[in-house]
């Protein structure tokens, strides 16, 4: 349409009608395309059809004005155009392709299938976590055996979660070690806790491990590990379906070309936020760390289990006060005051979809026992957080457990047998600074004194269906 002569177009009047029909309909396409984008969200199919409605309308107005009369030649900016709308169709065809070879949370789509979401987050075997390797199928811990490999009498439990469950402390210190080891002591058998935690995650991708890769290993015992903080409240757990069609390019979630800068800007904001707290603690002659969660440096290449020399390469696993943050003061204060909103405003009445996953996970569990494990934001358990976080939000008063009395209700009601970790992590006796010191600082996970207390309090509620008769 583009290139066409201007004498041929004289000599075709057809063909000048045909190539104005093709240039306008890919205007309009375009134009509505980005409209739509701006201000057409979120998707729905009722309002993509009145914008393609309105679309046709204008394009018929158009091409009727036009007559049969041939269009001239397309000019220099039509052609910059076009090629610009190539351009960004072309790269975000690339930004999928890439996400699709190289799973990754930078270029992850809400439109993405339950097992698509798994693999961008599973961890890489071999890499090493916390100077221990990840094992052959991603996960932190051992390699699972199969049941004719484990050793005569021996216990075999799983443990399905998040990133609570993946952990950021060193294997020796995860809760479903501390676990194995009081449990073995207390049973005087080998038990594994075998731990099957993806970062990222919810009760729809424990759905999927545990029928894709847990009860093949045949447990005595599940274990699901609920985080309150995000599981039920946040948009992502809602039940949806893949998006197929229109969806997946006109809604503007699932753009990669939207998402990645954003996400990027995202980070950079936190690292900079970061940046400015070290150089006001250096200026006060404060001592800060800002890489706690993260490997140190010198375990990256090798692998670490002694407990001496881990606690000299993570020196907060035997004092937690002298860890850094892991996130700025202000994201990790948005953060917490976000979730606490969700928990305290969400309709009690919609709850009942988002449990409907756990009804399957329990239905796939069989006559397997399943334990369901309630862990606490940490707005629930310091109360120093919650205080920051109710600060100017009068509607979060009175609502601090409202999530954990949701949850315990529903499950009491449906017979479920279920561990509240609120209590026992309440119960530490604080610092110091008053602060019970059972998270990473600014990190909204268990450091080794939280998964302490977790690990004892789940080999407690394990011990009874781990006995023998």
């Amino acid at each position: 349409a583009f290139g066409t002569d201007q004498r041929r177009l004289q000599e075709s009047p057809a063909a000048g009608v045909a190539a104005f029909d093709l240039r306008l309909a890919l205007y309009l396409a375009i134009l509505g395309a980005g409209l739509y984008l701006a201000l057409g969200q979120p998707f729905s199919p009722a309002s993509f059809a009145v914008g393609c409605g309105w679309l046709a309308g204008v394009y018929a107005l158009l091409r009727w004005r036009r007559g049969s009369r041939p269009a001239p030649p397309g000019g220099r900016w039509e052609i910059v155009a076009f090629n610009l709308a190539v351009f960004l169709v072309a790269a975000e065809v690339g930004l999928r392709l890439v996400a699709w070879a190289s799973p990754s949370v930078l270029l992850a789509r809400p439109d993405s299938s339950v097992a698509e979401r798994v693999e961008r987050t599973r961890a890489t075997p071999g890499h090493l976590h916390h100077a221990f390797p990840v094992n052959a199928t991603g996960h932190y811990d051992e390699d699972f055996l199969p049941p004719a490999a484990r050793l005569p009498g021996e216990r075999f439990v799983l443990s399905i979660g998040d990133s609570f469950s993946y952990g950021v402390v060193p294997h020796r210190y995860h809760f479903t070690s501390v676990a194995e080891e009081r449990l073995a002591a207390a049973l005087d058998v080998p038990v594994e806790v075998a731990n099957m935690g993806v970062p990222a995650s919810g009760p729809r991708e424990y759905l999927h491990l545990l029928t894709t890769e847990g009860l093949p290993l045949a447990p005595e015992v599940i274990v699901v590990n609920l985080f309150l903080g995000n599981d039920f409240t946040d948009p992502e757990t809602a039940p949806r379906e893949v998006a197929r069609g229109a969806r997946r390019w006109l809604d503007r979630d699932n753009l990669l070309l939207w998402q990645l800068p954003r996400r990027l800007w995202l980070l950079s904001d936190e690292r900079s936020d970061l940046a400015r707290e070290a150089a006001g603690n250096d200026l006060e002659g404060g001592d800060f760390e800002p890489t706690v969660g993260s490997a140190a440096p010198a375990a990256e290449g090798s692998v670490v289990t002694g407990r001496r020399r881990l606690e000299r390469l993570y020196p907060w696993l035997a004092d937690p006060m002298l860890e850094g943050p892991r996130h700025s003061q202000r994201r990790f204060l948005g953060l917490e005051t976000t979730r606490a909103q969700r928990l305290a405003t969400f309709p009690a009445g919609e709850l009942e979809a988002r449990f409907e996953i756990l009804r399957a996970l329990h239905r796939a569990a069989g006559s397997t026992p399943l334990l369901w494990v309630l862990i606490p934001d940490e707005f629930q358990v310091e109360d120093a957080v919650w205080d920051e976080v109710r600060a100017g939000n009068p509607e979060l008063e009175g609502q601090r457990d409202r999530g954990t009395r949701l949850l315990s209700s529903w499950l009491d009601l449906q017979g479920y047998a279920y561990l509240d970790l609120l209590p026992a992590l309440r119960a530490v006796e604080p610092l110091a600074d008053g602060r019970h010191h059972v998270y990473h600082l600014r990190n909204n996970h268990f450091n080794a004194r939280g998964n302490r207390v977790a690990g004892e309090a789940l080999a407690a509620a394990l011990q009874p269906w781990l006995m023998e008769d």
